[in-house]
Formats: C-alpha cells, sequence, structure tokens
C-alpha cells in the first residue's frame, strides 16, 4: 500500500511538472524583427526599429506586447489564430498597408502555419473609406527574419 501510494504521487509530481514546463514554453514564445518604417499597432503609432512581440500571459493565448529593444515604446494587442499552408522558414511579421500607412496584420513564428492575426482597427478603416468588408483589399508588406 505505501509503495502504491508513494508511485501514485510520484507520477503526480511527474504530470505537474511536464505541464509546468509546457506552460512554461508557450510564455517564452517570442519573435524579434527589424521594422525599417512607423507602423501602428491599434491607436499606438511605433518608429521604425527591432521589436520583440511576447505573450502577455501563459493563461491567454490572445493576448500580445510589442516592445522597442530599449522597452520605451510598447503596446499591447489582442489577436485570433490563423493558418497558412505555407510554413514559414523565419520569423515573419505582415503589415496592411494604407498609402504611406502600415498597420501590423499578422505574425508567424519560424517552422509554425498557425500565426497571429490582429483584428481591423478604426483608424484604418476610416483611412481605408468603410467597413472592412466593403474596402479595397490593402497592400500586404511581409518582413521576415
Amino acid at each position: 500500500m505505501k509503495k502504491h501510494l508513494l508511485t501514485i504521487v510520484a507520477l503526480l509530481g511527474l504530470f505537474l511538472t511536464l505541464f509546468v514546463v509546457s506552460a512554461s514554453a508557450g510564455a517564452t514564445k517570442q519573435l524579434t524583427i527589424t521594422v525599417p518604417f512607423e507602423f501602428k499597432v491599434e491607436k499606438t503609432t511605433l518608429p521604425a526599429g527591432t521589436y520583440t512581440i511576447y505573450r502577455t500571459s501563459a493563461n491567454d493565448a490572445h493576448g500580445f506586447l510589442i516592445r522597442d529593444e530599449n522597452g520605451r515604446r510598447e503596446a499591447l494587442f489582442i489577436t485570433h489564430s490563423v493558418q497558412t499552408r505555407d510554413v514559414p522558414a523565419g520569423d515573419r511579421l505582415e503589415f496592411r498597408r494604407f498609402g504611406d500607412q502600415y498597420f501590423l496584420a499578422r505574425f508567424w513564428w519560424e517552422g509554425d502555419n498557425t500565426g497571429r492575426e490582429l483584428g481591423y482597427y478604426h483608424v484604418e478603416l476610416e483611412i481605408a473609406g468603410g467597413p472592412a468588408e466593403k474596402i479595397e483589399p490593402p497592400e500586404v508588406i511581409s518582413i521576415a527574419h
């Protein structure tokens, strides 16, 4: 009985350790890319520079933070999952371009065909001239690392 109880406790400890390690791995997933132009993330305008995108929490698959390499400029944003048939060879950011303004649209991690997408923000729709379903598709600019 004592040996059986010890085995159960050891197995529970192993499962708990595996759960914590896998949750930590998801929380530390990040992407760093240099963006050569000014761009917007929802309401926030960010200058050209090197940025890292982080998950805001291991428990939230939707919330992200983008921060410059000096930690001075940042923006929080919400995403949803998106898939592609082409697995990216490197980390990649995609931007929607309307005129001379760029808006962060999607990002992908190297080797993963599931990325994250930001919805249209009202500023984009105002510039484009209407609701998302009625506007001309924007030019998509892709930057890979």
